[in-house]
């Protein structure tokens, strides 16, 4: 795991200590019962899954949430282990996976709840199972209406453990809180049935990052993702308090001086406008695929800003550093992040990549070839 950023031309820098100011400002939201399962798929919304992961567990975070098999299976083989749920329904040639490396299964159907108890009994191993109730997503996730039925079902398989039932308040990451409360009331339905019918589930969990603050989402664990990782979720309750945790940066490799009407780009679709000192950054659409999309984009050079010229390449991009005369190579830029009394957030830069303002998960895009550099807690 890299330390330090000095022999790298391009890095992301992460600091633990705004991931646990984060994750506070989730606790204080919430009851002191109330568990966290912080959601790290996609290693880690591009943060780098082991090292998040182990930061959350020493803060007392006590489940996590991934997507696929293969997120869980790398958390065990780097020695994490806390429960992990999958929170999406794998293929089923995956299901010897989950036993074997003790995850916890996501259901919401007769078919993929009866492979993991086959696999159980094979095994002679209990599987943990948590139902997903599809309450408006449309993906995986058993209906409200077929919901009793199931869970009646999964009560009767001998390998497999009810540990938990969950839904997702999707409509809780737009504009209209009251979408989410409706959506919460056909999840309480059920949860009111449970009694009688003799049910009973320790773990009961819909809020996300949005969805913290709904009234009535709080129930037995809360599951932060995005705001753990200091982006904005329209979220009142939270927005204003969070820090973001990654800056991003390069180094500059490359400087020269070109004349008036130098054609710059694949297809000479820029060219400049008059003598202009240009600095190349090795940091490129392969790099952070957002880049590809980005249109007037800025770097931070110096503490001002320097215009990205023409697209950005797969390896690399160009800058305009005419008005910044003290730059020079090995100089520190920085895509996202502060520099000086400037500062360029996630959500400028989604903006300006076309991909929209409320689409902050654009970090996700980071490719794996950017190192992650950690400071803070148990770092230097």
């Amino acid at each position: 795991m890299p330390n330090s950023d000095k022999n790298y031309p391009m890095w992301a820098e992460v600091d633990l200590n705004r991931l646990i100011h984060n994750l506070q400002t989730a606790r204080n939201l919430i009851g002191e019962q109330t568990k966290i399962m912080a959601v790290v798929k996609a290693n880690a919304y591009g943060h780098g899954v082991v090292e998040i992961a182990r930061t959350l567990i020493d803060n007392g975070v006590a489940q996590l949430a991934v997507a696929t098999v293969n997120e869980g299976v790398e958390l065990r083989q780097n020695n994490i282990d806390a429960p992990i749920l999958l929170l999406c329904i794998p293929a089923y040639n995956e299901a010897q996976k989950i036993a074997a490396s003790r995850l916890t299964a996501t259901v919401g159907d007769y078919s993929f709840s009866r492979c993991l108890n086959d696999i159980g009994r094979q095994k002679k191993q209990l599987i943990k199972v948590h139902v997903r109730v599809d309450t408006g997503m449309g993906s995986a996730g058993v209906l409200p209406k077929d919901c009793l039925d199931l869970l009646r079902f999964l009560e009767g398989m001998e390998w497999l453990q009810l540990e938990g039932i969950y839904t997702h308040l999707n409509s809780a990451y737009g504009s209209n809180k009251d979408q989410a409360l409706e959506q919460l009331a056909q999840f309480q339905g059920i949860l009111d049935q449970l009694p009688a019918a003799g049910i009973s589930i320790s773990l009961v969990h819909t809020a996300s990052s949005p969805a913290l603050g709904v009234p009535g989402s709080e129930f037995d664990m809360i599951r932060p993702g995005i705001m753990l990782y200091g982006m904005r979720c329209r979220n009142q309750h939270i927005d204003d308090l969070l820090k973001p945790i990654m800056q991003l940066k390069a180094r500059v490799t490359c400087i020269k001086e070109v004349e008036s009407n130098f054609r710059i780009g694949y297809g000479w679709n820029f060219y400049t406008q008059e003598p202009t000192r240009i600095a190349t950054l090795p940091l490129g659409y392969a790099d952070a695929y957002f880049l590809y999309y980005l249109n007037q984009g800025e770097v931070l050079i110096h503490g001002q800003r320097a215009p990205i010229l023409a697209k950005p390449f797969m390896d690399h991009c160009i800058v305009d550093i005419n008005h910044i005369e003290e730059v020079e190579i090995g100089d520190e830029a920085v895509f996202i992040g502060e520099q000086g009394n400037e500062a360029i957030t996630v959500e400028e830069l989604a903006g300006k990549s076309a991909i929209g303002p409320d689409n902050l998960d654009l970090l996700s895009l980071l490719g794996l070839r950017v190192p992650r550099i950690y400071t803070g807690q148990n770092h230097s």
